[in-house]
């Protein structure tokens, strides 16, 4: 499940950067200074974002599976890396800010690692297709916690991060 639900959260977020391109190109920018078209490589980044994502529902395989844990462990890695820089953006959304914080690097990171689990399992790395194939009716659940689990993960990331920083306070600096 780990595996679809982060094919699920590729393919949401990098649509949504498709559209609005402007957090990733400014977070390209900031690793690449020098890059000249920015906006283009972010919607290039996005589509192939969205193509993992959805081969990893619609086919799925071990390849698949790995694939997208590399995916995860590169925004894991990028977004721990932000959060050291004291970006206000990780731009890992297109049209909500969310700042980088351990919280959200943990998040990829986990998902990096179930995906990466997904293909040691025989089972693990099959697309959602198949799942629905081969249980019919009975994967409705499935398909339910799979849903859940990737709204609730984009929620964190667009809500939930956003808000915690808005209202967070640094104690060291309340007792001065």
């Amino acid at each position: 499940m780990t595996f679809h639900a982060g094919a699920a959260v590729l393919v949401a977020a990098g649509y949504d950067k498709a559209r609005r391109p402007a957090a990733t190109a400014a977070m390209l920018l900031r690793w690449i200074p020098s890059l000249r078209r920015p906006q283009a490589m972010a919607r290039l980044l996005s589509v192939g974002e969205v193509a993992l994502g959805l081969a990893g529902l619609v086919v799925g395989s071990r390849w698949l599976a790995l694939a997208a844990g590399a995916a995860f462990a590169v925004f894991a890695v990028q977004v721990e890396a932000l959060r050291r820089q004291h970006a206000t953006d990780c731009g890992c959304l297109g049209s909500a800010s969310s700042p980088p914080d351990r919280l959200h690097a943990g998040m990829n990171a986990l998902f990096a690692l179930g995906c990466v689990g997904a293909a040691a399992l025989p089972a693990g790395s099959a697309s959602a297709v198949s799942v629905v194939e081969d249980e019919g009716l009975m994967s409705v659940p499935y398909l339910v916690g799979l849903l859940t689990v990737a709204l609730l993960v984009l929620a964190t990331l667009a809500v939930a991060i956003p808000t915690r920083h808005a209202i967070s306070f640094n104690p060291d600096r309340e007792a001065r």
